[in-house]
């Protein structure tokens, strides 16, 4: 297994450079075909979509029936598709369908309601599972077909299927409490609790929810109000059963907090000092080596390569005072990192390998891997979740969906397939 080891990047890249490589997402774009009802139409494009996902198919002289083969992991996708009179970046969200890819070819299409939110939907062991408010209920759908709905109208914050068992961690509007429920029925709940973690991290497939050694594990915390001050009480939670609770006061701010192979680990800064930011392992801490001038953002736990917790985090002021660091970091110290004078969206490391991309107002302005730039035109994508990227052999995976138009690019490494439809990307996911 290799670790991660310490790497510097930066984008410091000549704009001359853009200019030389606008030239082949343009060429590329120009064999999109014309329709925009669907994904990936018709057989031609199908069969090109086919090809470029070649990658996944490994030949080999193994009989196919041979069971002891392991099945290659396909790559599922999903995209929110509006009809194509529909101007859904001015708001008309009419006839929007939630679309499931596998390997480029689609799966099915389910209706996506009249307030399409890309947060509301996920690709689980090859099935799209969407959640929404009907009246007074929260429905949970397996493939369009509703499989259970209970009263109240929640959130998901975590989501994890265990066996037949559909677990779930719904946060109620405006954090008036959540509860965790197995098939719709509620296991546990806290009325002022509000849920650590989301969906929307891609390193935790259950969001909010783990499955760990003592069970569906989750955290949360509870705001403990004393005139203008408000302290938090953090607890870490499996079924109904509180493992460990964090008294108030215990740190200045609390980043995340979870446990894994039966450890609680956190991130929190103990004072109001960046110095004094720690992972904290049970209760052992862990300085995490930062500098007096660096200010943190978005700090958060992510299992490493070799199955120890680290923290992924972004810092401004690490080398100077105009640029964005995003970095791994663990109880040794910096594992990895990226600088650039542009906003670093994600810092995806695989051993030695390492890929960002950067972002100005939003949009993408650079796909950058091992430190060579990807051929794409600057500012005309962006990645619309934060679930549209992942690492997939030995390069980075991305769904880019078009600022302006129906023209998008799938990309991986350095190839480039366009894509067209009248909507826009909402997540990868890698799976058997």
């Amino acid at each position: 297994m290799t670790t991660l080891s310490p790497v510097r990047h930066t984008d410091n890249i000549a704009i001359a450079l853009f200019r030389r490589v606008w030239a082949l997402p343009i060429a590329l774009l120009s064999l999109a075909a014309c329709q925009q009802e669907a994904l990936i139409p018709g057989p031609g494009r199908n069969l090109r979509m086919q090809d470029r996902y070649r990658y996944l198919v490994r030949k080999t002289d193994t009989p196919e029936n041979d069971s002891t083969v392991a099945p290659e992991p396909a790559i599922y996708y999903t995209a929110l598709a509006f009809p194509s009179w529909a101007d859904w970046r001015d708001g008309d969200l009419r006839g929007g369908e939630i679309v499931l890819y596998k390997n480029g070819a689609e799966q099915l299409r389910v209706p996506a309601g009249d307030n399409p939110d890309p947060e509301r939907h996920r690709v689980r062991s090859g099935h799209l599972w969407t959640d929404y408010i009907e009246g007074k209920e929260t429905v949970i759908a397996c493939d369009g077909e509703p499989t259970l709905r209970y009263n109240g109208e929640e959130v998901l914050m975590g989501f994890l299927l265990v066996g037949r068992q559909i677990h779930t961690l719904g946060q109620r509007p405006g954090g008036q409490g959540f509860s965790y429920r197995i098939d719709g029925k509620e296991v546990f709940s806290d009325p002022s609790g509000i849920v650590v973690g989301s969906l929307n991290q891609r390193e935790w497939p259950g969001g909010a929810l783990a499955k760990d050694l003592p069970g569906v594990c989750y955290s949360y915390g509870v705001p403990i109000r004393s005139g203008d001050k408000t302290d938090w009480e953090y607890r870490v939670m499996c079924g109904d059963s509180c493992l460990r609770m964090i008294p108030k006061g215990t740190s200045a701010r609390l980043y995340d907090l979870r446990i894994q192979h039966g450890t609680v680990y956190r991130v929190e800064q103990r004072s109001t000092s960046s110095t004094t930011t720690c992972l904290v392992r049970d209760n052992s801490y862990h300085s995490l080596g930062m500098g007096p001038s660096e200010e943190a953002h978005g700090l958060q736990l992510v299992p490493l390569e070799d199955g120890t917790m680290g923290v992924k985090g972004y810092s401004s002021g690490l080398i100077s005072s105009d640029k964005w660091t995003c970095w791994y970091r663990d109880d040794i110290g910096l594992r990895a990192q990226a600088s650039s004078n542009f906003e670093i969206h994600d810092l995806f490391v695989d051993g030695d390998h390492l890929a960002y991309l950067t972002l100005r107002s939003g949009t993408v302005c650079q796909v950058i891997q091992d430190g060579h730039l990807t051929g794409i035109s600057p500012y005309a994508y962006r990645l619309a979740t934060p679930l549209c990227a992942l690492w997939h052999r030995g390069a980075l995976l991305a769904l880019l969906s078009s600022v302006d138009g129906s023209d998008h690019l799938i990309l991986h490494g350095d190839s480039l397939t366009p894509v067209s439809f009248n909507g826009y990307f909402t997540s990868v996911y890698c799976a058997p």
